[in-house]
């Protein structure tokens, strides 16, 4: 669904499916930048309660701190979520305090794309980076 001139109207819609967990495992939702902060809000309510959603693409959506903020709360709650990719969307020191304190309450998460296209401090980002690195190669060996 990405790119596709979603509103708020469509993310409510969105927001629905996902609550429902009805099987989708992958989501990208990329380059919607005309979604109001209603539907950013819809959305971040209902991966609080999804199972099944693993890999998340929220890049490119001009979702600036308050809607992240949003997203990055959700995550703290959600348990399946395990690749969330954040890139591009001017998010600022703000939000990634929130995805590390998400980080510092769920395991799941262990991929989080922020470096390109977002107003983060070199050390969140690094932070940021080494915590989900190591929880990578935690995942590997006990895969092993």
């Amino acid at each position: 669904m990405g790119a596709c001139g979603m509103t708020a109207r469509s993310a409510s819609a969105v927001a629905a499916l996902i609550a429902a967990n009805v099987g989708i495992t992958s989501l990208s939702l990329t380059g919607n930048k005309d979604v109001a902060a209603d539907g950013w809000t819809a959305i971040a309510h209902s991966l609080e309660h999804n199972t099944q959603i693993n890999v998340l693409e929220l890049h490119h959506n001009a979702l600036e701190d308050a809607a992240a903020c949003l997203i990055a709360d959700a995550l703290g709650r959600n348990t399946s979520v395990h690749t969330v990719d954040l890139e591009g969307n001017h998010i600022g020191d703000e939000a990634a305090e929130r995805l590390q304190t998400a980080l510092d309450v769920n395991a799941t998460l262990r991929t989080i794309h922020l470096r390109n296209g977002n107003a983060i401090s070199e050390s969140l980002l690094a932070d940021i980076e080494r915590r989900t690195a190591d929880r990578r190669r935690q995942s590997s060996a006990s895969a092993s």
